[in-house]
């Protein structure tokens, strides 16, 4: 069986999507057993990427860069072809978007129908373009996976007739975040960074979804109410449409570092360093980095919003995301509170040990069996 993968959307220092698809062409790569795969790329995918291997082929499609619309009209005019003129018995279409008209049958990723659900939390172009086109895939797939069954439930609802192509396969924590690190490497690696403990972790982008402004200000909070010694290290790219809490973080000097996007190791560094984590987001349709601290023994605050309870369940502190005062109070007890912390910290570790990459990887291929000819 050969799978065709289209991953032509990933990018340097890409955001979640990418983030999950640089993973799992890892884990298949590792772990595929008898199946083969030709995976389509743009010119400048990036690293890092799976090793090459037997069995394992990458084809850079130079006509499309980094243009949303040529990457589009290539999906939907030349994807299919293609696929079917390397061998291919199944084409999985990694980010929201497959050909609408095809004869290969289809698995398609939908990480989250946001764009649908949440618009306000899209950029306009975003959201318009995801609203028209993504209904149209869905109901196009022979498969659908997404991340949570929260993000399931969201799809039926609104599309009822699909309910029986829809699988929940749950992303996995990378194996940088269990192996052990040597505490010099990690001393080497804030040095070069620039991070100085201690100091309190948000890991992703920074955009209207991720809440950046009830960070700032609880942050702010703990600086004022409870004199923390803390900084706040921000790992991720500035998005869009944080204007106003950024520069509320950049008005506390200092105290606040913005790294931008940092490789794995780096951020395998950064979790197991910071005392905390948090993650207040407005919307998710899973959210991975809470489970990577978590599996580095970082104790995690997070919103309550429910892909969150779903993949985190009782192993963190979760608070609503618009209240920036509970989300300081649970910061300053987890500081104040060492057995509390131990606790958070060893709950953490066992949640986080139930998400591995590879049975990931392995319920994408029991998917592909399942639907090709």
């Amino acid at each position: 069986m050969r799978i065709a993968i289209d991953a032509l959307n990933l990018k340097p220092g890409g955001g979640g999507v990418e983030w999950y698809l640089r993973h799992l062409l890892t884990a298949l790569s590792r772990k595929s057993g008898d199946a083969e795969f030709t995976v389509f790329l743009n010119e400048n995918p990036g690293e890092p990427f799976p090793p090459t291997r037997k069995g394992f082929d990458c084809i850079k499609v130079s006509s499309i860069g980094g243009n949303r619309l040529c990457r589009s009209f290539y999906q939907q005019t030349r994807l299919d072809k293609v696929s079917r003129s390397a061998g291919a018995d199944v084409l999985h279409c990694g980010a929201y978007v497959c050909p609408v008209r095809h004869k290969l049958p289809i698995v398609v990723t939908a990480h989250d129908i946001l764009a649908i659900s949440h618009p306000e939390f899209c950029k306009p172009l975003n959201a318009f373009h995801y609203k028209m086109i993504l209904p149209l895939c869905l109901k196009s797939a022979q498969a659908i996976v997404v991340p949570s069954t929260w993000t399931r439930e969201q799809i039926i609802w609104r599309m009822p007739k699909l309910e029986g192509r829809i699988k929940v396969i749950s992303p996995g924590v990378a194996p940088e975040f269990t192996a052990e690190i040597k505490e010099e490497d990690v001393s080497k690696v804030l040095g070069r960074l620039g991070v100085r403990r201690p100091f309190i972790l948000f890991a992703g982008s920074l955009e209207p979804k991720k809440n950046p402004g009830a960070m700032a200000a609880a942050f702010g909070i703990l600086k004022r109410r409870h004199g923390i010694p803390h900084s706040l290290v921000i790992a991720g790219r500035i998005n869009w449409g944080v204007d106003a809490a950024l520069a509320a973080l950049k008005s506390m000097g200092d105290d606040v570092r913005l790294l931008g996007p940092v490789a794995t190791g780096d951020l395998a560094c950064l979790y197991r360093s910071a005392d905390l984590m948090i993650f207040p987001s407005f919307a998710e349709g899973f959210g991975i980095p809470p489970l990577e601290a978590m599996a580095c023994g970082c104790p995690v605050v997070a919103s309550d919003i429910p892909p969150i309870v779903e993949s985190l369940g009782d192993s963190a502190v979760l608070v609503p995301a618009a209240h920036h005062e509970a989300i300081a109070e649970s910061a300053a007890r987890i500081f104040s509170d060492e057995a509390f912390r131990q606790s958070l910290i060893e709950a953490g570790k066992r949640r986080a040990s139930g998400f591995t990459w590879e049975a990931t990887a392995q319920s994408y291929l029991k998917t592909y069996r399942e639907i090709a000819r």
